[in-house]
């Protein structure tokens, strides 16, 4: 079995209510949910990461975007997985 790291998490209640939502549509707790989303996000290039942070001047997220999106269309290998390995999304209605 994999090693796991248990990890507390400070939320906004919207925040919370969203994923509230998006689990009890998908039928995923929210303990799989959170763990696949921070998955995704750490195995993210650091511009991305910081885009998501919103660490860019808003004056200036447009021609960044455009410029990150360039470079991760012509970025050798594959992207990186949405989800873990060892996770599955079978028989999960995505509405």
């Amino acid at each position: 079995m994999n090693r796991r790291v248990i990890m507390r998490i400070e939320l906004e209640p919207e925040s919370k209510d969203r994923l509230d939502d998006f689990c009890r549509r998908t039928g995923m707790t929210k303990v799989a949910a959170s763990s696949r989303i921070i998955n995704w996000f750490s195995r993210q290039p650091d511009t991305v990461q910081a885009m998501i942070q919103g660490l860019f001047p808003s004056s200036i997220e447009p021609d960044v975007a455009r410029i990150i999106l360039k470079q991760l269309a012509v970025r050798p290998g594959p992207m990186p997985s949405i989800a873990p390995h060892d996770v599955s999304l079978q028989g999960k209605a995505m509405v």
